[in-house]
């Protein structure tokens, strides 16, 4: 009786053991953006794909098949590690699209909302003209700004250079620097000069055919001089326009 319990148990361990064997068969599981789950070997990772070998009731079949990184979500290696491929995609685009602006000198011209009349009606407004150089992560402009008024017949004219570091992501650049400018303004008998320091921060969004957009502002302070009087006032310059980028 002994002898059976003995044999008995030791099947039963046997059987477990087997089981458990069965189950833990080394895979790597990858995980796609649907929530399927194709248990693989993985070989390789691209840029573009995942190349697996499948496996079938636990064999290991030998035909490599292939699934693109947009379809799945991550992969869990055998060893427990994860692979986000949608973040790792993201990751080498952002790069490539850094070394790719670092190997250009662009050349662009746009024009800005807004001229060099503070405070005046729409009238007193007219476009400002940007023409700026980026290379890798540098770029310096330079806004030609001119407005007139034909009813106070004041007018308007200056320019405003700013220097920029350029911060590239996936869906366009932010811009992030300062400048000097300066602008004079005639209204009537009375004589107006602006010197403006400050900081610059703006969003480029470009597109495929050269065209880009940008929005952001530049703010600081400026020194007004009227007629030889001085004074220090608050300055604020927004930007919003539309320009084309020659690469």
């Amino acid at each position: 009786m002994k002898r059976f319990w003995s044999f008995s148990v030791m099947f039963l361990l046997v059987g477990i053991y087997t089981v458990t064997a069965k189950d833990y068969v080394p895979k790597d599981f990858i995980t796609q953006i649907n929530s399927d789950v194709i248990l693989a070997k993985v070989v390789e990772v691209t840029s573009t794909e995942v190349l697996y070998r499948r496996y079938v009731n636990d064999n290991l079949e030998g035909t490599i098949r292939s699934i693109p990184i947009k379809k799945v979500r991550y992969i869990r290696y055998l060893d427990g590690s994860y692979n986000f491929l949608r973040e790792e995609k993201a990751r080498i685009e952002a790069e490539e699209l850094a070394q790719k602006n670092n190997d250009k000198l662009i050349f662009g011209i746009n024009a800005n909302a807004g001229g060099a009349i503070p405070l005046g009606n729409l009238g007193a407004s007219a476009p400002s003209f940007n023409i700026e150089f980026t290379k890798g992560n540098f770029n310096s402009e330079v806004n030609f700004i001119y407005s007139i008024d034909f009813r106070s017949k004041a007018m308007g004219f200056g320019s405003l250079a700013t220097f920029n570091y350029v911060w590239n992501i996936p869906i366009g650049s932010f811009f992030f620097g300062g400048g000097l400018g300066y602008i004079y303004i005639k209204f009537g008998e009375i004589n107006m000069h602006d010197i403006a320091l400050g900081g610059n921060i703006a969003y480029n969004y470009p597109l495929q055919s050269g065209v880009y957009f940008r929005i952001g502002t530049f703010v600081g302070g400026k020194i007004l001089v009227i007629n030889e009087e001085s004074d220090f006032k608050f300055f604020l310059k927004p930007t919003v326009g539309v320009g084309y980028s020659f690469k």
